[in-house]
């Protein structure tokens, strides 16, 4: 099988640590063609180390992450063209892994009938879709909704909403709900949230990667990382040093061989987030119905998504709405108007709630005598 992977690639300091090049050599055991398409900047150390897996680097402005460098690639780089190859990888570089040999995904999915595949599948009612982290296409998803999916990907945008709507979930609707293709993935996760849950993910369902994003404000517990990491040692043929040293440059965290060891990999009492919605695809198609005003409230990957899926197209869609607290760096998002909203008379509008659970509690509360429907 003749396989293409385009690899993006961010840091913000320009440096590629040692992981990188370990994930990029994988991909290269199982590749005929490697091209690696830099968001922004890369040092020279980077640049020639990169150089010694793939002689084909493309270093673009950062605008559109991930999908705006695969958009690049495909467009201008290769024009449109993958009439040699039989199998289209696109991989970026915000997890650790893989945590086992990537040849043996590979192995296992080429005995899988589909027409695209990653390593997971989220299923949360709203926006089913593969996580963009890693896809894979054969050559019979290669068609022309697959190249309208990504003619609608803004190569400019600064808005992740943009990625996860026009992208994660513009491609997936397109070519599964759309053209009836074919899908699989690697790993089961039950419905259970890559970051909370990843102890049980890595442990007892064999999930091959660990989220770098993991250590954000937003997810990042200590302890619960140390664990993973001595998980990692001692049941998966990863090299744990190789998360030691990312957490030392591109985080600022030193944690000793010492506290490794100390580790106890029990994940029993991990919270068990699921991807879930208050609603379904259903619900959403009947709600937004009637002909009346209809906004969003939330201006974020979720709200992108809600956009993308149901409303762009739809002449009553007013705009986005915020809390008045929240201060806007633009009016618009999406290229639609974004209101905070004590500016607004929603009395007779409907209002799609879509923004993070912990949000939800006051959200809900100050909407409580509107119409809403949260997701």
């Amino acid at each position: 099988m003749n396989r293409l992977t385009i690899f993006s690639f961010y840091n913000s300091k320009g440096y590629a640590a040692n992981y990188v090049f370990y994930l990029l050599r994988e991909l290269r055991e199982v590749s005929d063609r490697i091209i690696v398409a830099v968001n922004g900047i890369i040092d020279e150390q980077s640049y020639m180390r990169m150089q010694e897996i793939t002689g084909e680097i493309i270093i673009r402005e950062n605008k559109g992450f991930d999908a705006g460098a695969y958009k690049e690639v495909l467009f201008e780089y290769l024009k449109c063209d993958l009439s040699g190859y039989d199998e289209l990888i696109l991989c970026n570089d915000t997890f650790w892994g893989f945590l086992r040999p990537f040849k043996g995904i590979i192995d296992t999915m080429a005995l899988r009938k589909c027409d695209l595949w990653g390593i997971c599948y989220v299923e949360n009612e709203y926006a089913n879709h593969i996580p963009s982290f890693f896809l894979a296409f054969r050559k019979s998803a290669i068609i022309k909704s697959f190249w309208d999916a990504f003619s609608e990907i803004d190569s400019s945008s600064t808005e992740i909403g943009a990625t996860y709507g026009a992208f994660e979930c513009g491609i997936f609707n397109r070519l599964v709900e759309m053209e009836k293709m074919s899908y699989d993935y690697y790993a089961e996760i039950d419905g259970l949230n890559f970051y909370s849950s990843a102890g049980k993910l890595i442990s007892k369902y064999g999930f091959p990667i660990l989220k770098r994003r993991i250590v954000s404000n937003r997810w990042h517990n200590k302890s619960c990382l140390v664990n993973y990491i001595k998980y990692i040692k001692y049941n998966t043929s990863y090299d744990y040093r190789l998360i030691l040293e990312d957490l030392h440059s591109n985080y600022d965290m030193l944690i000793s061989e010492e506290k490794v060891e100390n580790a106890i990999c029990d994940f029993t009492s991990e919270n068990n987030h699921v991807f879930h919605s208050h609603c379904s695809k259903v619900d959403i198609l009947a709600y937004i119905e009637e002909k009346c005003p209809i906004y969003i409230y939330g201006a974020g990957a979720i709200a992108g998504r809600i956009y993308w899926l149901y409303l762009r197209e739809n002449e009553y869609f007013k705009g986005f709405i915020v809390s008045d607290e929240i201060k806007l760096t633009s009016d618009k998002y999406l290229k639609q108007p974004v209101y905070h909203f004590s500016d607004l008379d929603l009395k007779d509008c409907k209002i799609i709630v879509a923004v993070d659970r912990q949000k939800y509690p006051d959200v809900l509360n100050r909407l409580g005598e509107y119409n809403i429907l949260a997701i």
